[in-house]
C-alpha cells in the first residue's frame, strides 16, 4: 500500500519494503466519550463500492466507542488504505501486534482498525490536536500526535513534511533526507510530487480528505453567495481538465467580466495581490479563523488590513492568471494554511446543490 505506518511498538510499510522495531506509545481503549463534539468530520464521497458494503460494520463498530459520525473518515481510510481489494481491509494486523496482512478477513480487520483509530483519538483529545493529526497518525504511528501538540496542536502539510524528513525517515535508515517522484492529483494540488524513502505519506490526510464531503462549518448559514446565481461551472474535487484528472481547490462561478464580486462574510483583507495561477486575487480571513479566496478578478477593490462587511465588493470577475474565460474561482478553508487539508467544498458551506 502508500506508505509506512506505526502501530503499537513497530513501524511497518503498508508496501511490506521492510520492517523495524520502533518504541511508540499506544494506549488502546475500552470505551471512550463522544470525540467529535467540537469538529464535524463530512460525509463520504467517491468510496468505491468495495468499501461501501462494510458499511454497517463500520457503524457498528464505531458504535462501541461512541464515534459513529468518524464513519465517513473511516471508511475514507479504508479506501486510501486497499480500495476494499484485500481481506485486511483497513491494514490493521499492525496494530494488533501481527504481521502485516494476517488478519484474513474483513470484519475482524474492521474491528482491530476502528479500535485503533478510536484510541488514537482519545490520545489527540487528552493533547488537544485536530482531527487531522489523528488521520495523519493512522499513516505515521501514534507518536505523530504528541509532535504536533508540541507545535501549535493543528495538522499541517509542513509539520507532517518535517515529521516524516526529520523523524521517521532517519529512524529507518534515511538520514540524508532522500526522496523519490510520488506524483498524483494531491501531491501536485499540495506543490510536493515527492515523499521520504523510509518516511511514511505527508500527503496521508489529502489523500484520505479526498473521499470526504466536508461539513465542519454546519452552523455557518450566514455566509451569502458571492455571485447570483450560482452559475457553477466546475465544482470541488477531482476534475479532468486538458484531459488529465486534477484536483480542483474550489467551485468555479461562471459570470462576464466586470460582473461585482461580494463578501461571503465579513472578515479583514490578508492577500490582495497577483499570483501566476489565481491572477488577481483577494483572499479574506473571518471572524471564526474560515478564510475565504476570490481569484482571476479583472480588478481587487481592497487591499490588506482593510475591514470588509458581508456583501462589499471587493473586486470584479476576470480573466486573469491561469485561467480559459471570464470566472470566479473561489475557496474556502478552515485556517490561512493553504494546503489540501484545509480547504472545504464551497458548495457544502454555501448550499448551493449540484
Amino acid at each position: 500500500m502508500l506508505a509506512l505506518k506505526a502501530f503499537g511498538s513497530l513501524f511497518f510499510t503498508t508496501g511490506g519494503l521492510f520492517l523495524v522495531f520502533i518504541f511508540v506509545s499506544v494506549t488502546m481503549i475500552v470505551s471512550m466519550t463522544n470525540s467529535s463534539k467540537d469538529e464535524g468530520v463530512g460525509s463520504a464521497q467517491n468510496i468505491p463500492a468495495d468499501v461501501l458494503k462494510w458499511e454497517s460494520y463500520f457503524v457498528r463498530e464505531a458504535q462501541k466507542y461512541d464515534i459513529v459520525d468518524h464513519v465517513p473518515i473511516l471508511m475514507a481510510i479504508t479506501t486510501v488504505e486497499t480500495g476494499g481489494r484485500l481481506p485486511d481491509i483497513m491494514q490493521s494486523s499492525e496494530s494488533a501486534g501481527l504481521p502485516m496482512n494476517t488478519i484474513d478477513n474483513e470484519p475482524d480487520s474492521i474491528a482491530q482498525g476502528v479500535k485503533h483509530y478510536a484510541s488514537a483519538l482519545q490520545l489527540s483529545e487528552a493533547a488537544g490536536t485536530d482531527k487531522w493529526t489523528v488521520v495523519q497518525a493512522y499513516n505515521f504511528g501514534t507518536s505523530y500526535i504528541g509532535y504536533v501538540s508540541q507545535r501549535g496542536k493543528n495538522h499541517t502539510i509542513d509539520l507532517a513534511e518535517a515529521y516524516s524528513r526529520d523523524v521517521v525517515a532517519p529512524s529507518l535508515g534515511n538520514v540524508l533526507g532522500s526522496t523519490y517522484r510520488y506524483v498524483n492529483a494531491v501531491s501536485e494540488a499540495n506543490g510536493r510530487p515527492y515523499l521520504y524513502w523510509n518516511g511514511g505519506n505527508f500527503h496521508y490526510v489529502d489523500l484520505v480528505r479526498q473521499y470526504l464531503s466536508q461539513g465542519e462549518v454546519g452552523g455557518n448559514e450566514g455566509f451569502i453567495l458571492p455571485l447570483s446565481p450560482p452559475n457553477i461551472t466546475s465544482w470541488f474535487g477531482m476534475r479532468i481538465l486538458g484531459g488529465v484528472e486534477q484536483f480542483h481547490r474550489g467551485i468555479d462561478f461562471g459570470h462576464p467580466q466586470g460582473t461585482p464580486i461580494k463578501a461571503i462574510a465579513d472578515g479583514v483583507v490578508i492577500a490582495s495581490e497577483y499570483h501566476n495561477s489565481w491572477g488577481n486575487y483577494v483572499r479574506i480571513e473571518h471572524a471564526n479563523g474560515y478564510c475565504s479566496l476570490y481569484a482571476h478578478n479583472v480588478s481587487n477593490n481592497v487591499k490588506v488590513g482593510d475591514q470588509v462587511k458581508q456583501g462589499d465588493i471587493i473586486g470584479h470577475v476576470g480573466n486573469t492568471g491561469n485561467s480559459f474565460g471570464a470566472h470566479l474561482h473561489l475557496e474556502i478553508s478552515t485556517s490561512r494554511d493553504l494546503t489540501a487539508a484545509s480547504l472545504l467544498d464551497p458548495a457544502e458551506v454555501l448550499g448551493i446543490s449540484r
